[in-house]
């Protein structure tokens, strides 16, 4: 058996002679043992309260209280100590009330008992360590499992808007919902070198004036990288203590994120580890909001249907695909193609192909979902990047869009015509090296789709192509 480290023994026992020979047994036993003699349950109550121990040992037969009383006294106060009871009694219904007593064995005092005691000691103690390392395991496992529910919700609200107030507001509800404390996030104010207050919820209205009219100094570099307190003159005479985080992307600051505790109350480490991270999302979004802020001024829309041009979807595409890798999110990438496109431009002229290409684009706008972002790659071909989607909802997703598609009208020169697409999806897994894999799966399931017959959605799973159930009477 694995040595096992064992310190301090308390030994609560009034007979000196049966006291004596089984502290000499535990020497032998246990290397280093410090071992605590009390002759009373008072005595023994009193040391259980102030020591730290390994383990206890108490005789049954105490003057004034008998060892069952010890045992309710020390399972209140220490109801992880591992106790062993010695008892003269070897009857069944004492041993029944030391276990339900809390104690994690008996030794009946017959015979060669002592023989027996550093055993039931070294068993004691061994299960109590691994009873409590089960329970230090669970409550990491919980914690762990709220910090990453904290990260995914919070990213979600990130990547649901690229409108930069929107998001913010939403994230910082989020956060005082997770962490219980008021919060707000400052972003640069221009040239200022100061921060401005961007959103904020559950702060007092006092705060939220001194914040508003003064804003908050940028700290030095490194000062909020594990939720450090920082000096801020403006709210000197109020009861709150801010601890900032800092809003990072790629190692690039964003702004502050902030809750604000009561003066005295500290921040554990597992709270602090959440709000860093918490804090690092949220920069990410910043900068893909910003971003997008700077750059919707440029031509990212296609001027024919104004849908995302391929510039915005590549911008997007690439974002969205780093969030997936860094956060293990999912993303689903669908690849559209007109079939027989060519067709209608040939028989009713381009003016006619552009309008059908302005009308689709109109039915992808109105009848995908929110979170569901639409551009024309090309051509006859649109793509739809669907964030915190599965395989399988994402081929819903284009079963659905085809079906649609199909059961349009559309009005050419005084012509009714039915259109089709073929619809390829491309999931995002571990092993993408770049956004550019993914649209590469994409491509694949859409030659995929074609070469079944069109009108058909083919989703690339892994390295092999599998087609959607199509009803024949819906291709």
């Amino acid at each position: 058996m694995d040595e096992l480290s064992i310190r301090h023994i308390l030994l609560v026992e009034d007979n000196p002679d049966h006291a004596m020979l089984a502290m000499r047994t535990l020497h032998r036993h246990f290397r280093d043992v410090t071992i605590q003699l009390a002759t009373s349950a008072e005595e023994g109550e009193a040391l259980l309260a102030d020591g730290e121990w390994d383990a206890a040992i108490v005789d049954y037969g105490l003057p004034r209280a008998n060892g069952l009383q010890l045992l309710e006294s020390a399972r209140d106060r220490r109801p992880h100590l591992p106790i062993v009871m010695l008892t003269g009694r070897g009857d069944e219904q004492t041993a029944v009330a030391a276990m339900k007593g809390g104690a994690a064995d008996y030794v009946t005092k017959t015979g060669d008992y002592l023989a027996l005691l550093p055993a039931a000691v070294d068993a004691a103690v061994r299960r109590s360590r691994v009873a409590a390392d089960r329970e230090r395991l669970a409550r990491e496992l919980e914690q762990r499992n709220r910090h990453l529910a904290a990260v995914s919700t919070v990213a979600v609200a990130v990547s649901r808007s690229l409108h930069l107030d929107e998001m913010l507001q939403e994230v910082v509800t989020h956060v005082t919902s997770i962490s219980g404390l008021p919060a707000a996030l400052f972003l640069p104010d221009g040239q200022s070198t100061r921060l401005r207050l961007a959103a904020h919820a559950n702060l007092a209205p006092a705060i939220v004036s001194c914040l508003e009219n003064y804003g908050l100094p940028v700290p030095p570099a490194g000062a909020t990288s594990a939720g450090a307190t920082v000096r801020v003159d403006a709210l000197a005479g109020l009861s709150v203590e801010p601890r900032f985080f800092s809003l990072a992307a790629d190692g690039e600051p964003q702004g502050l994120l902030a809750v604000f505790p009561e003066k005295g109350r500290t921040l554990d480490a597992p709270e602090a580890e959440m709000l860093g991270t918490l804090a690092h999302v949220v920069g990410m979004g910043v900068r893909n909001s910003l971003l997008f802020e700077e750059t919707r001024s440029l031509s990212l829309r296609d001027e024919l249907t104004g849908l995302g041009n391929r510039r915005l979807f590549n911008i997007k595409l690439q974002s969205d695909f780093n969030t997936a890798r860094r956060y293990g999110t999912r993303l689903a990438l669908l690849m559209l193609d007109i079939d027989h496109f060519k067709a209608i431009n040939d028989c009713y002229g381009h003016p006619s192909g552009d309008w059908v290409l302005r009308r689709l684009a109109a039915v992808l706008l109105e009848r995908s979902r929110s979170s569901d972002l639409t551009f024309r790659y090309g051509g006859e071909e649109f793509a739809m990047l669907l964030p915190h989607t599965s395989d399988e909802a994402a081929v819903r997703v284009a079963e659905r869009v085809r079906r649609i598609v199909a059961a349009e009208e559309f009005a050419v020169r005084g012509a009714v015509v039915q259109i089709t697409v073929s619809i390829g999806i491309g999931c995002y897994r571990e092993a993408m090296a770049d956004e550019t894999e993914l649209i590469n799966a994409a491509d694949r399931a859409l030659y995929g789709a074609k070469q079944s017959g069109r009108n058909r959605v083919c989703i690339c799973d892994g390295t092999r192509l599998r087609l959607a159930e199509t009803p024949a009477s819906s291709r």
